[in-house]
C-alpha cells in the first residue's frame, strides 16, 4: 500500500515521473498492471460501435424496402457487431491490444 500511495502522488509531477510510476507499478503491483491494460483493451473495443449501427440502419433499410419484418435488421445488427469487435482489436484499438498481448504474454491471430 506504501507503494501505491508513492506512485499514486508522482503521476502528477511530470512526464518522467509518469513513466518511473509505470514501471515501479509492472514490478512491484504486476497484477494491477495487467488488469489495467485488461480494462483499456476492453473499454476501446466496447465503445466500437460503427459497423453495428451501420449494419441497423441498412437491415432496416432492406426490411422496410421489401417487407421482411425485423429480421434482416437483426442479423446486420449482429454481422455489423462482430465486425466492430474485430475492428477494434485489430485496428482502433492497436495500442491497447499491443500492451495487453506484451503483458499477458499472448499473441494475435
Amino acid at each position: 500500500s506504501n507503494t501505491y500511495s508513492r506512485t499514486k502522488n508522482s503521476i502528477n509531477s511530470s512526464p518522467r515521473s509518469l513513466h518511473r510510476t509505470v514501471n515501479t507499478m509492472s514490478s512491484e503491483g504486476g497484477k494491477d498492471q495487467q488488469q489495467s491494460a485488461s480494462e483499456a483493451l476492453t473499454n476501446c473495443i466496447l465503445s466500437q460501435y460503427r459497423f453495428c449501427a451501420g449494419g441497423v440502419g441498412l437491415g432496416a433499410a432492406y426490411a422496410i424496402k421489401y417487407s421482411k419484418g425485423p429480421m434482416p435488421m437483426a442479423m446486420a445488427g449482429v454481422a455489423g457487431t462482430v465486425g466492430d469487435l474485430i475492428y477494434g482489436y485489430y485496428e482502433a484499438c492497436k495500442i491497447e491490444a499491443d500492451r495487453y498481448e506484451r503483458e499477458t504474454g499472448r499473441r494475435r491471430m
